[in-house]
């Protein structure tokens, strides 16, 4: 079995893309990247090398951009998954082209909810 250093880009985002959990398949990375699920399959089936939006790519499988286009470093860590569920939600707001008022107002929201699910577990 190769190392992870031996491996080309497209192992390692497979790699990494079946082993996020919940595992995700091309369309969920497409979907999270803003890559085309062609060039992801691209990518995984060793038809091209890379691409320019390798810092999105890893964003969205929950890895470390160097792992991802090198093999070095490492994987996940705690850190790396912080950091790439932020650039996940920068990318989102982008997207969605959100205003300031409305994202504060999301985050508002989803602080409420995650306070009422974590009021309900201790019980």
């Amino acid at each position: 079995m190769l190392n992870e250093k031996e491996m080309s880009v497209g192992e390692r985002l497979k790699q990494a893309r079946v082993t996020h959990k919940p595992a995700l398949t091309q369309k969920d990375v497409s979907d999270r990247s803003g890559i085309s699920q062609s060039v992801i399959s691209d990518l995984e089936r060793g038809k091209i090398q890379g691409t320019t939006k390798m810092i999105e790519l890893a964003a969205s499988v929950n890895v470390n951009a160097l792992w991802l286009s090198s093999g070095h470093g490492e994987m996940r860590s705690p850190e790396t998954e912080r950091l790439t569920e932020i650039q996940r939600l920068s990318h989102a707001i982008q997207k969605l082209d959100l205003t300031k008022e409305q994202v504060e107002r999301l985050v508002n929201m989803a602080i409420a909810e995650a306070s009422k699910m974590a009021f309900e577990q201790q019980r």
